[in-house]
């Protein structure tokens, strides 16, 4: 028992400084908190908070505005002096352009106009007439062929002779020669007292055959389109130059059919 007494002697003591240290009767200075610090203002409830002045400069006079101060304005630059003015290089002249001189027919003929005709139904003859006489007639003119029928076949011939007497003697000379398969052309014509040594399909074959003959002693031998080849050929340049070719056309080449084109 006295033992059991005495520590709950104890125990009551140090509740008591607990209690002591709680309520700060032991001396503490430290604030318990903020209910602690309000119950130690005075007249907390008569402090008003005011919204603090807006700081004036310490040069600016009393009752001057108190609004941001403008921008000051700029000074004007100086202008520079004569000997510090770049100078700017003098534009270099312009060279006038002259236009590519025009074609001579441009520059003669008052028209100036330029046509075209096409004449078709040539053969290779009356085309390679119809180009000489466009050369003799003016520089300016052009022309251009082209080969509408192709010729149908390739014939191996002698040329037509004078006479039908001397196409005889040809053949005599050629049956010498061991050549048998020939035969004098007696139809008018342009091909009356030719002889003939064979019509082949090809040009190729043609030109074979030549050979062989050739080299049998045969001369004077040749290769002729059979049913020749059909030409078209256009005429251009300047109206100046092509009156005179059309009427020089016309009496030189009269089956030649003409008509427009474009130049």
């Amino acid at each position: 028992m006295p033992v059991l007494r005495l520590l709950l002697i104890v125990l009551v003591l140090l509740n008591l400084l607990a209690l002591a240290a709680i309520q700060g009767w032991l001396g503490s200075t430290s604030p318990r908190g903020e209910p602690e610090r309000l119950t130690n203002q005075i007249n907390p409830g008569v402090i008003v908070l005011n919204p603090p002045e807006p700081l004036r400069s310490k040069s600016a006079p009393a009752g001057a505005p108190t609004g941001p101060t403008p921008a000051p304005t700029p000074a004007a630059a100086p202008a520079p002096r004569a000997e510090e003015v770049p100078t700017v290089p003098a534009r270099a002249e312009e060279v006038a352009v002259e236009p590519p001189a025009a074609p001579p027919w441009q520059a003669t003929d008052a028209d100036r106009s330029f046509v075209c005709f096409a004449y078709a139904g040539l053969d290779e003859a009356d085309a390679q007439t119809l180009e000489r006489i466009s050369g003799e007639i003016s520089p300016d003119i052009r022309t251009s062929l082209h080969m509408i029928d192709p010729p149908s076949a390739w014939w191996v011939r002698v040329p037509p002779a004078a006479s039908r007497q001397a196409a005889e003697r040809k053949v005599a000379e050629l049956r010498g020669l061991g050549i048998t398969d020939l035969f004098i052309v007696r139809d008018p014509g342009p091909n009356q007292n030719a002889i003939s040594l064979g019509l082949f399909r090809t040009e190729s074959s043609a030109r074979q055959h030549l050979a062989d003959l050739e080299k049998r002693r045969v001369r004077g031998a040749e290769i002729a389109a059979r049913n020749p080849a059909v030409y078209q050929i256009e005429v251009s340049g300047p109206a100046s130059a092509m009156t005179p070719l059309t009427g020089r056309i016309a009496s030189d080449l009269p089956d030649a059919r003409h008509s427009e084109c474009n130049p």
